[in-house]
């Protein structure tokens, strides 16, 4: 139980049966990884609650960024360290201002992240190189209701839907790590976000005459 959620500028554990992910801390993102990383075509399922953080004191107003979401195809050589090799193919929510996108949290987005060198200091321009949006739409995110949230992984494809509705879709490129197989993960950045009900299932190809 979290007995005193507004102060600490990074949390997470378990609250009320939800998983939840909090941080307040500049470009601070909290990741939960799982599952096997030679998962192929799977589909991921989850309830998703998003809250503004009241960590910082007034006068300051926390700006919440509403970046939160699913990871897919997710690979981390160094596992549990990340070390910037990582990469995964991003199902989530708000933006980075990506490839000329203004910066905006009304927005969903399918983006692939590919490793990058062990650094110290964060170059924004390299940062900017080692990721690339397949998919992107305005979409106005709901705050403190929650919402389900789809993502499909299959082949080289990758879809996004939002209670039942597909909204974004994608191919992976075929120099991605995780074109093909990787774990799933669940993340925030500078936001905090509740995950409940998280389900994966195995999607197994139809053949032409309709049987598996």
């Amino acid at each position: 139980k979290d007995s005193a959620p507004d102060q600490r500028s990074t949390w997470f554990g378990v609250v009320d049966g939800r998983l939840r992910l909090k941080t307040s801390s500049i470009h601070q993102h909290l990741t939960v990884v799982g599952g096997d990383p030679e998962w192929t075509d799977y589909q991921v399922d989850v309830d998703l609650s998003n809250a503004a953080s009241r960590i910082r004191a007034e006068p300051v107003a926390w700006w919440n960024y509403l970046k939160f979401g699913l990871y897919g195809r997710v690979h981390v050589p160094n596992f549990p360290e990340t070390r910037g090799e990582h990469s995964f193919v991003a199902a989530e929510i708000g933006d980075y201002a990506n490839e000329g996108y203004t910066a905006s949290d009304h927005a969903l987005q399918i983006r692939a992240k590919y490793p990058e060198p062990p650094i110290l200091n964060r170059d924004h321009s390299r940062w900017l190189r080692t990721t690339k949006i397949l998919d992107y739409d305005a979409w106005h995110v709901p705050h403190q209701q929650t919402f389900h949230l789809t993502a499909r992984y299959f082949g080289n494809h990758v879809e996004l839907w939002i209670e039942g509705q597909k909204m974004l879709s994608g191919i992976i490129p075929t120099d991605h790590p995780g074109v093909r197989r990787g774990r799933i993960g669940l993340w925030t950045f500078e936001t905090w976000c509740d995950f409940d009900n998280i389900k994966v299932t195995q999607l197994v190809p139809v053949t032409s005459d309709g049987s598996d």
